[in-house]
This record gives C-alpha cells, structure tokens and sequence, in this order.
C-alpha cells in the first residue's frame, strides 16, 4: 500500500503536496492528532492520499491511506443515497408522511421522508438531550433512541426551519429496515458498500482490535447510540471512490445528487470561493470530515483519531492547495 500512496501522490503537483504536508503536520501538532489519514481526488481520480502519524498510542503501526477509521456522520451521505436510490425505484416517495412506516410516533406523524434528509423535520435531537451519555456501553435500539424524543412536541413546524438531527437518521434507518427487510448494515452493504468496491466501509465494531485500524484516542461508547447516523467505519482511500462514484453518477442520478449537496446527507455551503457540499463527523475518539465542489469534480477526505477536533479549516485549505 506504501508503494500506492507514493502512485497517487504523483498525480498531485510537487508544490500542492508540500503545502498540504506542511498544514496537516502543522494542525496535527497545534491539536494533538495522533493519526491522519487524507485523500484528494479530482476527475474522476485519487490524485494523493497520504496516511501521517500512527494508528496507536504505542506508536507501532504507521497510518495509511487504507487505514480504518470510525466516520461518525459521514455515514448520513450513504443513508440519504440509499433513501434516493430507492426513490428512484419507486419503493418509496419523498413525500411518503413518517406515519406510514412508524405509526406510533404521533407527533411527528406528518413529517416527510423529504424533510428527515433535509433535517427540516422539527424532530428534537436525541444525541442534545439533558442526560444523554455518548460514553454508555449500554447497546440501545433504535427505536428506544426515538422514543426519548417522541414524548416530546416538535421544536418547528415541519418544512419551516432548518435543525441538525441525528434523531432523523435513526428514523431512515428504520424506514429502510421496514422497506427493505433487512437489517441496515446488510443493505447498506448489499446496496452500496459491495456494488461499489468499497471493501474497508461497514459498521464500526470498536472491539475488534484489527491491524489496519486507527485506535481512538478515547474509549468508545456502545455504537447502537448512533445506528444509521454515525455507525460506519471506512478508509480516505474507500471515501475517496465514494466521492468519485457519486461525481460519476454511479450512486443516484444527476437530479438526486443535487438534492444531496443542496441539504440531503450533505450540508451545502461555500469552502473558500465555491460553491461546495461538506459533512464533519465526530465519535467517541475520532474526527472526520468530507467536502466536495462540484463544479470542479473535486473532493476531500479526512480521518483521524482525535475527539473532536474540527477538520473544516484544513479541509478547505487542501482543497485551496488542490486547486493551485
């Protein structure tokens, strides 16, 4: 894999590359990161991918750009694809009401599916609840996730405002379990994950101990907390072809990909002069965070195992280098 990395970093401009090694050490040092692992791809290629630092707090094992990492919320882009692509085959609707699939939440019973993508449901965030432990080691279900909000009135009316919560990808999730019977982590990886070719994305098991796996730098909570809103774990060079396949329409369609960066699975935003689309993630001992331009098929990928550690700033730097 060393031998591949060094491949892809010649198809990135000496100079971009210096800077970019130069601004991730720079951050990796002023934030602690231990392991950081990067990848850059732009037409439809992984023009450089690059692992920094190491994978364990005994410092043996070198981060790669195969390392895996748990991605926390970049697992949403994945779930709004696969609620897309089902659209697309005409086994749900966007304006499907939240009633048809879960009928015992009744205060949210009018809420589309639309409006679960787009986080404009209203739905209180269960992961922001007074008492809510993102350490527990207690495995929870789904529906027990959703229920701690559903005694709750919306905070909005549906479709009126705009709020993050993970509370309306749990539900997704649920609805694609109900349409698909099928647990999630087997469609995910039937529908998306095996088609393809992404061999290091699948649920996060933070028990396992494999080799090709960054260690948080804290201990994990019980990955059920988060189900279809953070329960992935993948590589920079996997969400690198993910961003490629999604360019190349291999996902969903051209119409559906813009619904993704305009608010569905992807936040839209401008990174630096451009219109993009960009996602952070953030689990027990690890940060991650993607963004994309479209309109110059260029994307970033960035994984470590620090907790908490906003990565925006130096997404949009490499993105900046990306483009010199």
């Amino acid at each position: 894999m060393a031998l591949h990395a060094a491949v892809l970093a010649l198809s990135l401009a000496a100079a971009p590359r210096a800077s970019i090694d130069h601004i991730v050490r720079y951050v990796m040092g002023d934030r602690h990161v231990l392991g950081l692992s990067l990848a850059v791809v732009r037409d439809g290629r992984i023009v450089y991918a690059r692992g920094y630092g190491f994978a364990d707090r005994r410092r043996s094992v070198r981060v790669q750009p195969s390392t895996v990492f748990a991605i926390a919320s970049l697992e949403k882009p994945f779930i709004a694809a696969s609620v897309l692509r089902l659209c697309e085959r005409g086994r749900v609707s966007l304006d499907d009401p939240l009633s048809k699939y879960v009928p015992w939440y009744v205060a949210a019973r009018d809420v589309t599916i639309r409006e679960l993508l787009s986080n404009t449901s209203g739905i209180p965030d269960y992961a922001q609840l007074p008492g809510f432990d993102r350490t527990s080691r207690n495995p929870v279900s789904p529906e027990a996730l959703v229920r701690r909000v559903a005694v709750l009135p919306l905070r909005f009316d549906p479709g009126t405002q705009w709020s993050y919560s993970n509370t309306d990808y749990v539900l997704l999730g649920m609805i694609l379990q109900k349409v698909t019977r099928m647990p999630l982590a087997a469609w995910l990886h039937r529908d998306l994950f095996a088609p393809l070719g992404l061999g290091a994305t699948a649920s996060w098991v933070p028990i396992l101990r494999e080799r090709d796996r960054a260690q948080g730098s804290v201990a994990p909570g019980t990955p059920s907390l988060a189900f279809a809103a953070a329960d992935l774990e993948s590589s920079a060079l996997d969400l690198g072809r993910w961003i490629d396949d999604l360019f190349a329409l291999r996902v969903v369609d051209a119409n559906d990909l813009t619904q993704m960066t305009d608010g569905m699975g992807l936040l839209a935003g401008d990174i630096g002069a451009l219109r993009g689309a960009w996602h952070s993630g953030y689990i027990e001992g690890y940060s991650s965070y993607l963004a994309i331009v479209p309109s110059k098929r260029l994307g970033v990928v960035l994984l470590c195992n620090a907790d908490t550690v906003d990565l925006g700033p130096l997404a949009q730097s490499v993105i900046e280098d990306a483009l010199r």
